[in-house]
């Protein structure tokens, strides 16, 4: 059989083929599209996390400035406050006041 013979030989297959699985006559493997979806899927829900994920990161750098800032500031007031009613007060409640103020910097309050 000649090279020509086979080719017409297959040819009513190969238009059978070609109308059952347009894909494959496309350019594209079978399952190809699902595949390439799957991927862009994959790659959507990965920036979903990653993105949500560094913005965390920054909340919490700054959350934990702020919560350190404002203990600071607390605790400035605080002694501040308690310096002033040591001032006002008289002795007796004075001496109270100091003795809370050593227990709260004993216990990091």
């Amino acid at each position: 059989m000649l090279a020509g013979e086979a080719s017409e030989q297959w040819k009513p297959h190969v238009s059978e083929w070609r109308d059952e699985y347009p894909e494959v006559w496309s350019g594209e493997m079978p399952g190809e599209a699902e595949h390439k979806a799957v991927i862009r899927e994959l790659d959507a829900a990965r920036s979903l996390i990653t993105a949500p994920r560094a913005k965390l990161s920054e909340s919490a750098h700054f959350l934990r400035g702020m919560l350190e800032h404002l203990t600071t500031e607390m605790d400035r007031q605080n002694t501040e406050t308690d310096e002033r009613l040591a001032r006002t007060l008289p002795p007796s409640f004075a001496s109270v006041i100091a003795k809370q103020r050593a227990e709260r910097e004993l216990s990091g309050i």
